[in-house]
């Protein structure tokens, strides 16, 4: 077809598609897809026709049918994950249907041939990106695996996820490093074409880790995952998409008879860590009274040590606020359908319960008050959610289907008192007498406080803090091939959300600090709204054969706006448990919105079916934009290159694959939402000796503000051998973020409530390397042996803080430890060195033998800078039987180890503290952070956070065929035993290096946290 008809027929596809649905001169294809030297089906294969929109999925029993084919000679290729790609060619004759049979050969790398992007559906080899892709179904059933967050730790290179300890609460993902400085770093999520949230929520703090809204997903529901790492890749998903994108595809039905799977998970949840002893020295002063004693106080003579003695309420039967939790899961889904409706619907309902419990003496003390337990106090942690999915595909005609997904969720989280809190669990466990048998301020008695501080578990859980949300993820993706050429889809959606929290101490219940066993309650109801709106147009045709052009346009509106209402009230009477009871009341409330509005153009050029060009453009607005800022415009390029389908290529008989790929491109990362607009807030001043209420600049804006432009380059070789036994995958990258946000510091006289103003000033950059190797050690018919390795290393620098109105440099911006210098790495760690000796040779570091250093100096990242996993599988007795473990490292970084400076400094309970045998090294570390004013150092709590961990291991049996089918209807049983976070290794000396509480923030804040829990797990899964 000449190109002015192509022009045609694009418009009469536009304004009369209904002209279009009849074609001539074309005939069909119809066949069967089986395993090679078997004839057993493969389902699922995806089977389609290269340069045109023609394609179909295989059902069940391998069987597939293309309509509408241009007659001549066709090529059609068939993929599926598992096997290798096969292309055939078949002779198509006008008005009759063609005959093919496909056969397809294993292979030892399950990575899937197809990864979905804003253009759709694309060939892996096609694609000049390093694009990561889980198949999440098969992770289910080697591993432990209980959210999104599992799917992805430790599997994917240049990925790194940390999480906080609690169950049901978020983790932090960065993928590639920091590339903000004031801005979010987390990825954008899509799921099935629609834009989802998946950050963490908690409305009141309780110093742990907030919510996870990733956790609403179901991953028994997902069939795919797919990680876009930087601008390289998304630069068609414009202004938000810098950090990275995660691209989520559900399940889909099955054409055939219902095929039913069910399945349990039955699992124990385990606090195994190691936890720190509390120390106290009895002594006395110069006058005999008894004292509590320390190394600097016995080194001085101030005191005269009796006895020491050590506790531990971690561990002690008496005092410990763990037990073993549970966690147990129920699901079932059906699929199948006609060529005309296909259906994938699924239920599930899960719940964990955490380690946390009131105490066995707290309980005694309730029972001799008389005080009814709750169970909310038993269990201060808790995660339940249920979902149903349902997932339609319509076929309307031939060319024209209308996939339809829903699905809706409801949680409940409860989430304790904890860390960084001073009504919190860690603050009291952490900080208590070495003794059991003590009440502070007093001597010791009969009324204890069970080793703990100030506050007791018993009063601690009281405090209550319940999350409640109701989610629906909705969309409608039609696709419209009007002829062979051109194909149009639209993504319509819908992610709604409401939820509520509240957080409240009834009257005389919960720690005694303030005002809080007067009572009070706060409320926190939020609803928020996400809508996608996308439609595309892809446009596919050869030329001279040896020319395949794919043109690709759209456009799409996305809209995020989120409502909150907080109501509270304090001074609850005996018996009140609402907000209208209470006796001094209070009230908030607020409105977001932020919209973008992209258009986007890509054009691919195939070369020879071997050399892939791709060229792309996307222009956004953003309501988060300044005024006097317009459209953005994100340019993307890239090449693939398949050397090894060369004819020259030398060494075809034993490599699969050799691909050479670069690629450049930018995506943004938009402004805080109200970040550009000057605004007013109310004040008062003094007037004719009267308050009189008037306006005060709350923030002075920036007009001219603009997206954050993040520009990455990647450059890799892919190479596969022996079928595919041997894998490897290298990659380059470096992305540089420009006109990074700062928040520089305003002059008091501008008169404003801020003394900040957000500013396009900075520049960052990172870069380092991604590997994977994955080798099929032993590939026979009775056993196998595989291992992957994949790791990455990033480095990261602060490039520019920008300049000042006055053309000065922005200073530094410090904080107590963490500062933004330009030349080093964002959110570096900063402190002066000391140095020690014990002069007078008594084996106590005093705060007079420490001698600081009068400069302050960069001491290491605090983020992980090299990240390495090796995951090993073992097939036995005919690979029914698979063993699997995953180790993961993580290293090149510090952590303060804020816990135990606290208990130097504050608590005075830890060891270097208390007792005089504690190293010279320990010693000295907590007299340098007592040396009194600005010349104290904390450096020696700047550990390294280097670590191994035994991360995984799981062992599925597969049921043979002949065990399983001897119940009725049944088709596959598998069971599956595993476990996570099995053990540890490191120097860190606090309780462990991967705790993560407070808001999942840039730095880690493992602030008198509870650690990484472990879990055991036994999965069954019933296939009829």
């Amino acid at each position: 077809m000449s190109f002015p008809r192509r022009i045609v027929t694009l418009v009469l596809a536009v304004f009369f598609p209904v002209a279009l649905m009849a074609q001539s001169g074309r005939g069909n294809v119809s066949g069967r897809v089986t395993e090679a030297g078997s004839t057993t089906p493969i389902a699922d294969a995806q089977v389609n026709v290269p340069g045109t929109s023609i394609g179909a999925v295989t059902k069940a029993d391998g069987t597939f049918f293309l309509r509408g084919i241009p007659a001549g000679s066709v090529s059609v290729r068939v993929l599926r994950i598992g096997y290798g790609e096969r292309k055939s060619v078949v002779t198509v004759v006008s008005g009759q249907t063609a005959t093919l049979n496909v056969s397809l050969s294993k292979v030892a790398v399950l990575l899937a041939p197809v990864i979905t992007t804003v253009t759709g559906a694309q060939r892996r080899s096609e694609v000049p990106n390093q694009i990561s892709s889980i198949d999440v179904a098969k992770a289910i059933e080697e591993s432990p695996v209980a959210s999104i967050s599992d799917v992805l730790v430790s599997k994917v290179a240049g990925v790194s996820l940390a999480g906080g300890s609690s169950v049901g609460s978020g983790s932090r993902i960065r993928i590639r490093g920091t590339a903000s400085l004031s801005l979010g770093n987390d990825p954008i999520y899509v799921i099935d074409g629609v834009r989802v949230g998946g950050g963490n929520q908690q409305a009141f703090g309780t110093g742990g880790a907030p919510a996870g809204r990733l956790n609403d997903i179901n991953p028994d529901d997902i069939e795919t995952l797919d990680v876009l790492r930087g601008p390289a890749a998304s630069a068609l998903y414009g202004t938000d998409a810098a950090t990275g994108v995660i691209v989520i595809t559900t399940k889909r039905g099955k054409i055939g008879a219902p095929r039913w799977n069910m399945y349990t998970e039955q699992g124990q949840v385990q606090d195994n860590n190691r936890y720190p002893k509390a120390y106290t020295m009895w002594g006395r002063n110069a006058v005999g009274a008894g004292i509590d004693c320390n190394i600097q106080s016995i080194a001085s003579g101030a005191c005269r040590p009796d006895s020491l003695t050590t506790f531990n309420v971690w561990n002690d039967p008496r005092s410990s606020p763990l037990k073993n939790g549970y966690r147990n899961q129920y699901g079932v889904n059906v699929s199948g359908g006609s060529d005309a409706l296909s259906y994938f619907v699924s239920g599930e309902s899960e719940g964990t319960s955490g380690t946390l419990t009131v105490p066995q003496f707290e309980l005694g003390r309730f029972s001799r008050t008389q005080v009814a337990v709750q169970d909310a106090w038993l269990n201060p942690n808790d995660y339940t959610r249920r979902g149903l999915r349902a997932n339609l595909d319509l076929t309307l005609a031939p060319n024209f289907t209308l996939p339809i997904r829903n699905y809706f969720t409801t949680s409940t989280f409860r989430n304790p008192q904890d860390g960084n809190n001073t009504n919190g669990l860690g603050s009291h466990a952490f900080g208590g007498a070495g003794t059991y048998n003590r009440v502070a301020g007093t001597v010791p008695g009969n009324d204890s406080l069970g080793g703990y501080r100030l506050f007791t578990p018993g009063d601690i859980f009281q405090q209550t803090n319940e999350q409640v949300t109701h989610r629906y993820i909705g969309s409608i993706n039609p696709t419209y091939s009007p002829t062979t050429w051109l194909t149009t889809r639209a993504a319509l959606g819908l992610d709604f959300t409401s939820g509520t929290e509240s957080n409240r101490c009834l009257r005389d219940q919960c720690p005694n600090f303030g005002q809080n066993r007067l009572g009070f309650v706060s409320t926190s109801r939020t609803r928020s709204f996400q809508y996608t709106g996308e439609a595309t147009a892809t446009a596919t045709f050869r030329l001279f054969n040896d020319y395949l052009f794919r043109t690709v346009g759209g456009f799409q509106y996305v809209q995020a706006s989120s409502d909150n209402v907080n109501a509270s009230a304090q001074q609850l009477p005996p018996g009140a448990q609402t907000i209208s009871q209470g006796s001094v009341p209070g009230a908030n409330e607020g409105t977001t919105i932020a919209r973008t509005a992209g258009y986007f153009v890509e054009q691919n050029i195939q070369v020879f079916d071997r050399i892939d060009i791709r060229a792309s453009v996307r222009g956004d607005q953003n309501s988060a934009f300044g005024k006097n800022f317009g459209t953005v415009l994100y340019p993307g390029a890239g090449i693939s290159y398949r050397v090894q389908e060369e004819k020259w290529f030398p060494f075809k008989s034993v490599v699969n694959q050799f691909r050479l790929r670069g690629s450049w491109g930018q995506a943004g990362l938009r402004p805080g939402t109200t970040a550009a607009l000057p605004f007013f807030g109310a004040n008062q001043y003094r007037a004719n000796a009267a308050d009189v209420p008037g306006l005060i600049f709350q923030q002075l804006g920036d007009l001219n503000l603009r997206p954050e432009t993040v520009t990455e380059r990647e450059f890799g070789a892919d190479l596969n051998m022996w079928n595919d036994r041997f894998t490897f995958t290298v990659t380059r990258y470096q992305k540089v973020s420009q006109d990074a946000i700062v928040n520089r510091i305003v002059a008091p006289s501008f008169g404003t409530g801020s003394t900040t103003q957000a500013s396009n000033l900075g520049q960052v950059t990172n870069k380092g390397w991604e590997g994977i190797v994955t080798v099929r050690v032993v590939d026979t018919k009775p056993i196998g042996f595989d291992f992957t390795v994949n790791g990455s290393y990033n480095t990261n620098t602060l490039d520019d803080l920008g300049r000042d109105a006055a053309g000065n440099p922005i200073p530094p911006i410090i904080g107590t430890q963490i500062r933004q210098t330009k030349g080093y790495p964002l959110n570096g760690f900063w402190q002066r060195k000391y140095t020690y000796a014990d002069g007078n040779g008594d084996g106590l570091i005093t705060v007079s033998e420490i001698t600081p250093d009068t400069a302050i100096t960069f001491h290491g990242y605090s983020s992980p800078r090299t990240e390495i996993s090796t995951q090993a599988g073992l097939d036995l007795f005919g690979r029914s039987v698979r063993i699997t473990a995953l180790f993961d490292f993580r290293g090149g970084y510090k952590i303060d180890n804020t816990t135990e400076r606290f208990r130097c400094t504050t608590r005075i309970n830890s060891q270097e503290r208390i007792d005089p045998s504690a190293s010279l090294d320990r010693q000295a570390r907590c007299a340098a952070a007592l040396v009194p004013g600005v010349n104290n150092s904390t450096v020696g709590f700047l550990e390294s956070g280097d670590f191994v961990r035994f991360r995984e291991l799981a062992v599925t049996w597969r049921v043979p065929t002949r065990l399983a089918t001897q119940i009725p209807r049944m088709r596959n049983t598998t069971l599956t035993l595993s476990g996570r976070n099995l053990a540890t290794w490191t120097k860190f000396t606090g309780v462990d290096p991967e705790t993560f509480g407070g808001g999942l923030g840039n730095v880690q804040d493992e602030f008198q946290v509870t650690p990484p829990l472990t879990t055991f797990a036994l999965r069954v899964n019933f296939g009829f």
